[in-house]
């Protein structure tokens, strides 16, 4: 945070910190009108769909129940109002309100934000609170902050929109494009050229480093190192905004993120916010930490940690640090450790000394790919594509495994008893804390057995994708249906309450609530009304498949392609 930001830190809890806006009026954001038309039509046919049993949500979200954390370090534009920062990219607008020190929940797919577009421009209405966006397309959009609707005025310019200049007497909005200057004044539909004289006073410069040097006697001389970041990359500045204080500075970079540049102290403080990733594979809660695993796309790739406020930040890249590159399918935090399940390998960070450690089919996995994890005695179990296998806590692979050539979905460690949900249905390793896989010779180990019963219900003799306990009964998901085990014995396929949600992905359970996830959205049961909500794409997730489902008490985190919403389920 900048030095002024820290005067301030304590004074906001948690819930201010990840979403709401407070103190002007604007936390009654609302969703765009596109997105309340789904919202509406979605509830009406809720009503006349639904039976007692089963219901959509269909829900019009007020701002702080919805958040996407996704990737925003690649910038194209940044602005300012008189508390606020807000800095655009392909994926969304980050708000950081440096008047409290404090990142606001961001604007992005789930309100409006245009999909497929990459900023290029970002201007500060004041007659209108609203933020102009301007785009490579030359695309034109509004941002109502006060009622949270977007407008697209549609495409102004044939070639991209450089920069946005607001008239502070007029209102008018001029707009640079590859062919020259244009205005278009306040309340008008059409934008006219004008010569680049008529743009207001110091409003003509193009370039966001030819503005910072106007502006900044000492810029030339930190020029070479004032986007260079701790690992020696320099991003590029893609614009620059003047921020609160004589001679301090909000500076865009294109992979670098947001910059707070001090003149005086030839200083730049990096804002660190949001994931490496866009999307989000897999989310864990380590006590007042979250860790996101990356879906291992784009350019920089790893996995990030947060505190639960969402205000402190930290990445672990893949090419600098180790991290996973892959897809992250599972994250177990133990006592000395963070163990992260990808595609690319088992991967171990050591707390006490922050360093990351690669476990594939070298050093004795039964397969690269690992889906699945659970803590055992000394070390953690591992589901892989080719079985399963024991890691011990200082990373060495036990020499046997469990189930070759068959893929581990997910690992459950229940009391005393490890669940295994496989290809081959559900197993379980009785006295798993006291188990150990067998030795070179098939000696000394306990071996795994079906799940009680389970060989009486064709859907659990195939693939079995997740296990989870609540109360004294088991829930088993497959690819179509529900399972529950109790003392009365199997129950299923139950399909009521999760066949809107396409190919079955994951379960969670917390605090009387079981969560089904899918292709199409999620799923919630509760398990004393015995009543079902569905949360589907698009009226309540932007993006599916849910690949992940972490119940935090009133929230839910899902890991999707789009990043990581969380949901506010219970208000």
């Amino acid at each position: 945070m900048t030095d002024r930001a820290n005067q301030y830190r304590g004074a906001q809890d948690a819930s201010v910190a990840s979403g709401r806006r407070d103190g002007d009026g604007r936390n009654g954001r609302r969703p765009s009108s596109r997105f309340t038309l789904w919202a509406l039509a979605a509830g009406l046919g809720a009503l006349l769909a639904t039976d007692g049993a089963r219901a959509q949500s269909g829900r019009l979200w007020r701002p702080e129940e919805r958040i996407l954390i996704t990737s925003f370090h690649e910038l194209g534009a940044v602005t300012a109002d008189q508390r606020r920062v807000y800095a655009a990219s392909p994926q969304g607008i980050e708000v950081y309100d440096f008047a409290v020190g404090r990142w606001e929940a961001p604007i992005t797919l789930e309100d409006g934000f245009p999909l497929g577009e990459r900023p290029s421009a970002l201007l500060y209405d004041r007659f209108l609170d609203a933020l102009w966006l301007g785009t490579e397309a030359g695309n034109v959009y509004v941002y109502r902050l006060t009622g949270g609707r977007w407008d697209a005025l549609g495409p102004v310019a044939a070639g991209p929109i450089v920069r946005m200049v607001g008239d502070p007497r007029s209102g008018d909005v001029f707009l640079a494009t590859p062919a020259g200057w244009l205005r278009l004044p306040r309340g008008g539909l059409f934008a006219e050229p004008v010569p680049r004289g008529a743009v207001p006073d110091g409003g003509g410069d193009i370039s966001p480093e030819a503005r910072l040097r106007r502006m900044d006697p000492f810029f030339d001389a930190i020029r070479g190192t004032i986007t260079l970041d701790e690992r020696l990359r320099r991003w590029p500045i893609t614009d620059v905004e003047p921020a609160d204080r004589p001679a301090r500075y909000w500076v865009a970079t294109y992979g670098g993120n947001l910059l707070y540049y001090d003149s005086r102290r030839m200083s730049a403080e990096p804002m660190a916010y949001g994931l490496l990733t866009r999307g989000v594979g897999a989310v864990a809660l380590d006590g007042r930490r979250l860790w996101f695993g990356g879906d291992g796309r784009g350019p920089r790739r790893g996995v990030t940690a947060a505190d639960v406020g969402l205000q402190q930040w930290k990445h672990y890249e893949a090419e600098y640090d180790g991290a996973p590159a892959g897809h992250v399918a599972d994250v177990l935090p133990t006592a000395s450790a963070v163990w992260f399940a990808a595609s690319d390998g088992l991967f171990r960070l050591d707390r006490e000394r922050e360093s990351w450690q690669r476990i594939a089919e070298r050093e004795g996995l039964p397969a690269r790919e690992v889906y699945a994890l659970a803590p055992g005695p000394g070390g953690v179990w591992v589901g892989t594509r080719n079985g399963l296998t024991f890691v011990t806590d200082d990373g060495a692979v036990e020499r046997e495994g469990l189930f070759p050539a068959r893929p581990i979905r997910r690992l459950l460690a229940s009391r005393d008893t490890l669940w295994i949900a496989s290809d081959l249905g559900l197993w379980l390793l009785p006295d798993a804390s006291a188990a150990r896989l067998p030795d070179a010779g098939g000696r000394g180990a306990i071996r795994p057995v079906l799940a009680p019963g389970s060989d009486v219900q064709p859907g659990l003799r195939g693939r079995v994708v997740d296990v989870r306990p609540v109360g004294d009964a088991m829930f088993v998901l497959t690819e179509d249906a529900l399972y529950r085990w109790d003392a009365d014995g199997w129950t299923g396929p139950l399909r009521e309450g999760v066949h809107a949600l396409g190919r079955l992905t994951a379960l969670a359970a917390a605090d009387g609530q079981l969560w089904v996830a899918g292709e199409g959205g999620v799923a919630r049961l509760d398990l004393e009304t015995q009543l079902w909500t569905t949360y589907l794409r698009p009226t309540d997730i932007p993006e599916t498949p849910v690949y992940d489902v972490l119940p935090m008490g009133d929230d839910v985190w899902l890991a999707t392609p789009a990043g990581a919403l969380r949901l506010r389920w219970r208000h």
